[in-house]
C-alpha cells in the first residue's frame, strides 16, 4: 500500500482525476437499483408508458457514462505504474552490468536472475486492475449510505459482513504471506539444485553426489508441492467464504426486507433495491479479500 501511495503523489494530477474518475463511476452505478425501484414503485402500479421510457432512457445512459469512465479510469491506472515498472525493470538490469564481477560472485546466480524476474511481479501487483478495485473500495459506504435512507436496519446488516468479509481478506492475505514467502524461498533453493545439476554434471559424476542431489531435489519437490497446495486450499477457502458471505448477506437483506414490507414500513421495490445496492457494496470488498 505504501508503494502504491508513493506512485500516486508521484503523479498527483493524474491520482486527482482516477479520484474524480471513481467519484463519478460508484455514483452512476447507483442508477441500476434505482432503476429497479422506480420500475416497481412507480410503472408497475400506475402503467404509465412513458414513465417507463424515460426511466429506461435515463438508466441506459448512465450505464453508457459508467462504461466510459471506466475506460478512462483504466487508462490512468495503467499510466501510474509505468515509470515505476520501467525503473524497476532498466534498474535492476543496470546493477547486474555495472556492479563489480567480485561483488556479483558473492550472490548466487539463481538470485541474481530473480533480481531481474521480479519486476515482473512488481507490475502485476501494481496492475491497472488491482489498482482500481483498491479505489472502488471506499465507495461501498457509499452504497451502505443509500441503504441507510432505505432502511437504517438493512444498512447495518450490509455493514456487518462488509467488515466480515474485509477482516477475513485482510487475515487471509496475512496468513499466505508466510507461505509464499516460504515458497519463494524453496523455489531459489530448487533453482540451486537444478544450476548444479546442469553448470557442474561433471563434478557430480566425479564425486559420486548423484544419489544425494537427487535425494534433495526429491525432498524439494515434495516442500514445493505441499506449499502450492497449502496456498491453493487456502485461496479457495477465502474465496468460497466470500461467495458465501455475498449469498448469506441476500438472504439475510431479503429476508429481513420482507419482514418491513410487511409491517408496512418498506416497500417491495425498495427491498429488491436494497438487496441490490447490498451487492454492489460487496463486490469491491470481494474482490479486494482476493487480491
Amino acid at each position: 500500500m505504501k508503494e502504491l501511495i508513493a506512485r500516486m503523489l508521484a503523479m498527483p494530477r493524474t491520482a486527482v482525476e482516477l479520484a474524480v474518475a471513481s467519484v463519478f463511476i460508484n455514483t452512476l452505478a447507483l442508477a441500476s437499483p434505482l432503476f429497479v425501484m422506480q420500475v416497481l414503485n412507480r410503472y408497475v402500479s400506475q402503467g404509465v408508458d412513458s414513465t417507463l421510457v424515460t426511466l429506461v432512457t435515463g438508466t441506459l445512459l448512465a450505464i453508457g457514462l459508467e462504461l466510459a469512465f471506466r475506460q478512462a479510469r483504466s487508462q490512468l491506472a495503467r499510466s501510474v505504474s509505468i515509470k515505476p515498472d520501467e525503473f524497476i525493470a532498466l534498474g535492476s538490469y543496470e546493477i547486474l552490468t555495472k556492479a563489480r564481477p567480485s561483488a556479483l560472485n558473492r550472490i548466487p546466480a539463481e538470485t541474481r536472475s530473480e533480481l531481474v524476474s521480479g519486476a515482473a511481479a512488481i507490475e502485476s501487483a501494481y496492475s491497472s486492475t488491482n489498482i482500481e478495485t483498491i479505489l472502488d473500495v471506499p465507495f461501498s459506504l457509499l452504497f451502505v449510505a443509500v441503504l441507510y435512507f432505505l432502511s437504517p436496519l438493512i444498512a447495518l446488516i450490509v455493514m456487518a459482513f462488509l467488515i466480515t468479509v474485509f477482516v477475513g481478506g485482510v487475515l487471509g492475505g496475512l496468513s499466505l504471506r508466510k507461505k509464499t514467502e516460504e515458497l519463494q524461498q524453496g523455489s531459489r533453493e530448487g533453482s540451486a539444485l537444478m544450476g548444479t545439476a546442469i553448470r557442474e554434471g561433471d563434478t557430480v559424476r566425479a564425486f559420486n553426489a548423484g544419489d544425494f542431489l537427487r535425494s534433495a531435489w526429491k525432498a524439494h519437490q515434495g516442500f514445493i508441492q505441499r506449499k502450492r497446495r497449502d496456498i491453493a486450499a487456502r485461496q479457495g477457502t477465502v474465496q468460497t467464504l466470500t461467495q458465501s458471505a455475498t449469498v448469506i448477506m441476500s438472504v439475510a437483506v431479503v429476508g429481513t426486507g420482507a419482514t418491513l414490507v410487511v409491517l408496512g414500513e418498506l416497500d417491495v421495490g425498495a427491498m429488491i433495491g436494497a438487496n441490490i445496492l447490498g451487492a454492489r457494496a460487496l463486490q469491491p470488498i470481494s474482490k479486494f479479500s482476493q487480491l
